[in-house]
């Protein structure tokens, strides 16, 4: 997928680009024959402006396909992380109603997990960290499917930071920051369809005042994402 998204974008870039880089020959071009054949073989050995020309345009073709190349894979990845929240969202509300509690609070033998919660419905006492154990052997997703793709962790937490309920985290290592302003604010607009952090089921966290977002290029935004 990685692969096919850069050559995809490295032939876009080389058609947007190609008529500078005509535009570049044709002024090469402008140089008349004898000092073009002087540059060859004169006794200074040189390259012809037509030569520069050329590399210039190709360095620059290639530079632009690689930063155009990095921009879709990592928009391709905030799409698949906020594919991986609606699809778990989805299968709490299926564990929930098939096994009658949380993944993590369950503890019937329906499932073959090494875990048990004490089926209380909440979350406590360490039962977080049964959470996808139960959904995976419940064959609801699969270990690599707990990764974000955008990276970082997912884990699960209880009435966190005065949020109600049972809420996933999105985070670097030890709940640290993983997203910027930007991208946190992406995949709230995407699950949620606006960027008020008062609404809607995701919850911006980390890079707030007042409740409010504020613009940075440091990765210090987390996301709480509410349970079903």
């Amino acid at each position: 997928m990685d692969t096919y998204l850069i050559l995809k974008a490295i032939k876009s870039t080389i058609s947007a680009t190609f008529s500078n880089l005509n535009t570049a020959l044709n002024s090469a071009r402008l140089i008349s024959a004898r000092q073009f054949n002087w540059l060859r073989t004169g006794s200074v050995k040189a390259f012809s402006l037509l030569e520069v020309a050329i590399s210039l345009a190709i360095i620059g073709v290639l530079t632009m396909a690689v930063l155009k190349g990095q921009q879709m894979l990592h928009n391709a990845r905030i799409d698949k992380t906020v594919n991986q929240i609606e699809a778990l969202r989805i299968n709490i509300e299926t564990f929930r109603s098939t096994y009658g509690t949380i993944p993590g609070d369950y503890n019937g033998n329906a499932i073959d997990i090494a875990h048990k919660g004490d089926g209380d419905g909440v979350l406590d006492h360490g039962e977080e960290k049964y959470f996808f154990e139960h959904l995976i052997a419940a064959g609801l997703m699969t270990q690599k499917q707990s990764i974000p793709a955008i990276g970082g962790y997912f884990n699960v937490e209880y009435n966190p930071q005065g949020l109600i309920g049972h809420w996933l985290l999105l985070s670097g290592p030890n709940k640290s920051g993983l997203l910027t302003s930007k991208d946190a604010l992406t995949i709230k607009l995407k699950i949620d369809g606006n960027e008020d952090n008062t609404t809607g089921i995701i919850r911006i966290s980390g890079c707030t005042s007042n409740g409010i977002v504020q613009p940075t290029k440091q990765k210090t935004c987390t996301l709480y994402i509410e349970f079903p």
